[in-house]
């Protein structure tokens, strides 16, 4: 609780010297969907943060406790034009699972892929903000938690205006996974601007491959403009069915050169 006090006393302190940013930083979190958004022209961006997450639901493993550790969770971007950027994510995982009577450890490499961002639509009446990207999944890291395949995907990442403060933005994905089958990716949010510093969200995001049953989750947070080119965020939230983490958190944020 004082945690979250000294935090809120953090934001009012900063609203109090807030001033309109034209031409912000716009980054690709916090919570699992992408904004539509792409880098300026020639400028370059880092987004990193921390994840962590525990599991208990295992129906086949009963007394089975999972925690997930992701740090090092940058993704670098770079505008090529003021409407195409190009990709470059990885983190390393820590992962540790815990019975009754044993321990195993887990620490890798994961999720290293190359990807690009292309904005498609511009907000015209029922035309929304839209955008085209393209990531592909590289075999990088241990195989108990990474493919040995080249795995590519695509997503459509929109964002509907409600009203000036007011966006509801979603992600619709498809990812070729394991070299067999197919993975859907979707996300729904609500995104609130409480000023011209500070964002609200909620999310239902939902992984829905092929060959096994869904996982959805449900999780929240809020984005702080720091300056024109520096954000920082936190998030957390908690799964909807058996399948999906008990709960998790994160913490972050991007920075954009030059400013």
């Amino acid at each position: 609780m004082r945690f979250f006090i000294a935090l809120m006393i953090v934001f009012v302190s900063l609203e109090l010297a807030t001033a309109q940013f034209f031409g912000a930083i716009s980054i690709d979190r916090p919570g699992f969907g992408s904004a539509f958004t792409t880098v300026k022209k020639n400028h370059f961006q880092i987004e990193s943060g921390i994840y962590f997450e525990r599991d208990t639901k295992f129906p086949d493993k009963p007394n089975l406790e999972r925690k997930k550790l992701q740090f090092a969770n940058t993704l670098f971007r770079y505008g090529l034009t003021k409407s195409f950027e190009v990709r470059l994510g990885s983190q390393f995982t820590y992962q540790q699972d815990k019975t009754l009577n044993s321990k195993s450890n887990i620490a890798t490499v994961e999720g290293v892929s190359i990807g690009a961002k292309l904005r498609a639509f511009e907000n015209k009446g029922i035309i929304p903000n839209a955008s085209i990207m393209l990531n592909v999944g590289l075999p990088v890291g241990s195989r108990q938690l990474v493919s040995n395949y080249v795995e590519p995907g695509l997503t459509v990442l929109a964002s509907h205006p409600l009203s000036e403060a007011a966006r509801f933005e979603y992600n619709l994905a498809v990812n070729y996974r394991g070299g067999d089958y197919l993975e859907y990716f979707y996300t729904f949010s609500l995104n609130v601007d409480f000023s011209p510093r500070t964002t609200a969200f909620i999310e239902v995001a939902t992984v829905d491959p092929d060959n096994a049953p869904a996982n959805v989750v449900f999780d929240g947070g809020i984005s702080l403009l720091l300056k024109r080119n520096l954000a920082f965020d936190i998030y957390g939230g908690k799964g909807l069915n058996k399948e999906a983490p008990d709960w998790f958190v994160s913490v972050g944020g991007g920075i954009r050169l030059p400013r």
